[in-house]
């Protein structure tokens, strides 16, 4: 028995391998895409628990990232495919750290 709480005790004291990193994934359909003159693109309504449930890509995040994270959830509007969103909290600002559509 104390071998196996010492295990337990090991397993829940290991890094998570996505440390801070949360998922949202959900129909878009009330989400709210942002551009801002940075570079920075943000997402409303999407339900993270920063600021207005907003999600954002960095202002340094490359043009192609942010022209394929808006075509993506302007489709998955339009279609109601689900969108996947993974990102870190640090404080009240949630970062995008990557994005996908779904499989139907």
């Amino acid at each position: 028995m104390i071998k196996k709480f010492a295990f337990l005790a090991f397993i829940f004291t290991l890094p998570s391998v996505a440390s801070g990193e949360e998922l949202i994934e959900a129909a878009p359909a009330t989400w709210r895409i942002q551009d801002y003159l940075d570079g920075g693109l943000t997402i409303f309504f999407a339900g993270s628990p920063c600021i207005h449930g907003s999600v954002a890509l960095a202002p340094s995040a490359p043009a192609e990232s942010k022209n394929r994270l808006w075509a993506l959830i302007q489709t998955s509007q339009v279609t109601g495919r689900t969108v996947g969103i993974y990102y870190d909290v640090s404080g009240s600002t949630c970062t995008i750290r990557s994005f996908y559509a779904k499989e139907q």
